[in-house]
């Protein structure tokens, strides 16, 4: 049973500024140590963080404002974008980040990126097996 779905577009420039003038204080605030690594092993890191914080904020309107943790758990270095072993974008979260107290069933993730030249855009699925 779908819970909730989620989506977020973000200009890469924007980004791309933002790590301009904040630099890693902004990076290390908001990205986990491996997907720092992971984007800036990459021709043009800003896509790959865009795309990353479009995932964030899209995990965020799946699951709803009523079902975010509290605390220091939610915060949006603690929500990671990974790789599968097939290279397809996965959701991995810290404790805390959904208060699992209010779904019945496990839940799964479903996550899709894409970018192009301008735009990073990010689609989130909730599941639960219930």
């Amino acid at each position: 049973m779908i819970l909730g779905i989620g989506t977020d577009i973000v200009e890469i420039k924007r980004i791309k500024h933002a790590i301009a003038r904040w630099g890693n204080r902004l990076v290390e605030r908001i990205f986990s140590p491996r997907e720092i690594e992971y984007c800036y092993s990459k021709s043009e890191p800003s896509t790959h963080f865009a795309a990353r914080f479009a995932a964030k904020e899209a995990l965020i309107k799946a699951i709803g404002t009523s079902s975010i943790g509290s605390g220091a758990a939610y915060s949006l270095k603690n929500i990671e974008v990974s790789n599968s072993q097939s290279g397809a974008p996965m959701l991995v979260l810290k404790p805390g980040i959904i208060d699992q107290d209010k779904y019945e069933g496990s839940l799964r993730l479903h996550l899709t990126l894409t970018h192009e030249r301008e735009y990073a855009c990010a689609f989130v699925v909730l599941e639960t097996n219930r």
